[in-house]
C-alpha cells in the first residue's frame, strides 16, 4: 500500500511542478487597464489612496502647466474615474500641450479635497513616468497631504469669572440655573440657559459663567427645565470663589471633583503641602 502511494506522488509531482511558473508575474485588478488608448496621447492611469471620493476633483500638476495652482482652473488638466473602479483613474495627454517639456520632466497630483500629493513619509511626491505615445503606464498616489493632517485641539474657553461646569443627564431639552442669593446673578426666573460647552477629560460638560463681578457673593442653585415646570434646589450658600463641578439628573445633583488636565514634560514629583508658607 505505502508503494502504491509513493508511485501515485511520484506520477503527481510534474504537474504539481508544472502548474508554478515563477515567471509568471501576478497582476492585481486595480493595476489592470481601464481606459482605452488614445491615437497620439500618453495615457497616465493613475492608482488612488482608498480615501479619494468619487466626487473629488484630482489635477495633474508640473511645470508644463504652472503648477497646482494654474492646473486645478483648467480641465483640460483633470483627471476622470474610472467606471469599474473605485481607485483608478486616468488622464489623456497631447504632448503638444506640455510646452517644450516631458512627463520625465517630473507631475505629481492635487486633490482638491484633500490636496496636494505626498509620499508615505510625507515628503513631497515627483514622478517620472513617461510611457510615451500611444502608450500607458500606472502611476501610484501614495498619500494627500490631508492624510499627515493633524486636528487641532478646540480652543478653551474664556470665562467671564468663575463657573458652573455641569454634567447634564436631566433629558430636559433646556437647563437653566436661577441663583437667588446676595443677587439673581443669572437673572429672574427661569434663569440662564448654558453659557456654552466644554470638554474636559473626555466629558462635555454645560457651563455657566458667574460673571467677575459676581465674584465673592453668595449663591443658592435652583436648576429647571426653563421655566417648564420640573425643578430641584442644588448647591445652597455656595461663595462664588472657585469653579463648580456638578453631576445632574432630572431630580438630584452631586457635586464632583474634576482632575485639571495637565501635560507632564516627563515623571513629576507631587505633594501635598501641608507646610503653611
Amino acid at each position: 500500500m505505502k508503494k502504491n502511494i509513493l508511485w501515485l506522488l511520484f506520477i503527481l509531482l510534474p504537474l504539481f511542478l508544472g502548474g508554478c511558473n515563477n515567471d509568471e508575474e501576478i497582476v492585481f485588478d486595480h493595476e489592470r487597464p481601464q481606459f482605452e488608448l488614445r491615437e497620439g496621447q500618453i495615457l497616465l492611469e493613475v492608482i488612488m489612496p482608498q480615501s479619494t471620493a468619487a466626487d473629488d476633483e484630482i489635477f495633474i500638476s508640473g511645470d508644463f502647466n504652472g503648477g497646482d495652482s494654474l492646473a486645478m482652473l483648467n480641465s483640460k488638466w483633470q483627471l476622470i474615474k474610472a467606471e469599474n473602479s473605485d481607485i483608478k483613474w486616468a488622464i489623456y495627454i497631447n504632448p503638444s500641450d506640455l510646452n517644450g517639456y516631458n512627463l520625465a520632466d517630473g507631475y505629481h497630483f492635487v486633490s482638491k479635497a484633500e490636496g496636494t500629493e505626498r509620499t508615505v513619509f510625507n515628503e513631497e511626491a515627483i514622478h517620472t513616468e513617461n510611457p510615451g505615445i500611444n502608450a500607458r503606464v500606472n502611476v501610484w498616489v501614495n498619500r494627500w497631504a490631508s492624510y499627515f493632517e493633524v486636528d487641532e485641539e478646540p480652543e478653551e474657553p474664556v470665562h467671564d469669572g468663575y463657573a458652573v461646569y455641569v454634567e447634564d443627564n436631566t433629558g430636559w431639552d433646556v437647563t437653566t440655573i436661577y441663583v437667588w442669593g446676595d443677587a439673581e446673578i443669572f437673572g429672574g426666573w427661569p434663569g440662564a440657559q448654558p453659557t456654552g460647552t466644554q470638554l474636559i477629560n473626555g466629558i462635555t460638560y454645560k457651563y455657566y459663567d458667574f460673571g467677575e463681578a459676581n465674584t465673592g457673593k453668595s449663591a443658592n442653585l435652583i436648576f429647571n427645565n426653563n421655566g417648564g415646570g420640573n425643578q430641584f434646589d442644588g448647591v445652597q450658600g455656595f461663595i462664588v470663589n472657585r469653579d463648580l463641578y456638578l453631576r445632574i439628573t432630572s431630580s438630584g445633583y452631586e457635586e464632583i471633583v474634576v482632575e485639571p488636565e495637565i501635560t507632564h514634560d516627563g515623571y513629576a514629583i507631587f505633594i501635598e503641602d501641608n507646610t503653611g508658607w
